[in-house]
């Protein structure tokens, strides 16, 4: 007996993703003697969907993440496939796997190689910028505009540091960090600064403030200057 998926075991997926399992059991020197049944397991983090081919001719029981395939006895020497379908959660983290065991069919029990499979998830990053005062709103010079940088994580941890490159306009001068809740290790210089957070970061919202000083209230072609963000 062995196990197969598509995406192959290993390959990364995200949350939402279908994964296809098969299932194969190949019975030599037979008729079998005994039912043979084969109990397959969903991690907590997928869900089942529907069997999608079953050219075995097993009967389908069990329910929710544990599902059984069951060959009756009599089966010919030949190959027997069902498979099915899960769907990756939303809320999925680190690898989500699936394991499949059999018994019965004649003496001995069935020998299964590979009998799991396993799928890392992808973290899922969205940066988003703001200021105070909006964006849009007109300022003098000499005005302090905040800024603020949230990161959030899904499906984490991330696999990765995460930096982020803020970059301010020439007509604004840095002045501080003045919170930083994320835990966001700070670089750079001038008016070019980095957001750096480490690898390993659990889902959830990371965000950072910074103060800018306005130099000048407009350019010579009257925009206003805005601070950039760029995530690497």
């Amino acid at each position: 007996m062995s196990k197969s998926s598509n995406p192959a075991s290993g390959t990364t997926v995200l949350a939402g993703d279908t994964i296809t399992y098969t299932v194969s059991l190949a019975v030599t020197n037979g008729p079998t003697t005994a039912p043979t049944v084969l109990t397959d397991t969903l991690d907590s983090d997928l869900t089942f969907g529907s069997v999608t081919s079953n050219t075995g001719g097993f009967t389908v029981g069990g329910a929710g993440n544990v599902r059984t395939f069951t060959l009756p006895t009599g089966a010919a020497t030949g190959t027997y496939v069902v498979q099915y379908t899960a769907t990756v959660n939303a809320n999925a983290t680190g690898t989500v796997g699936n394991s499949v065991v059999a018994a019965g069919g004649g003496d001995p029990d069935p020998v299964c190689t590979p009998c799991t499979t396993g799928h890392p998830v992808i973290p899922q990053i969205a940066v988003s910028k703001s200021s105070n005062p909006a964006s849009g709103t007109t300022v003098l010079a000499g005005d302090t505009i905040t800024y603020t940088v949230s990161l959030a994580v899904t499906n984490g941890p991330t696999t990765a540091l995460t930096v982020l490159t803020d970059t301010l306009d020439a007509d604004l001068s840095f002045v501080a960090v003045t919170s930083n809740t994320g835990g966001f290790t700070v670089g750079g210089a001038g008016n070019v600064r980095t957001f750096t957070l480490p690898t390993g970061a659990a889902t959830g919202t990371y965000v950072g403030a910074v103060h800018g000083d306005r130099q000048r209230q407009r350019d010579r072609h009257g925009r206003q200057q805005r601070g950039r963000c760029r995530r690497w």
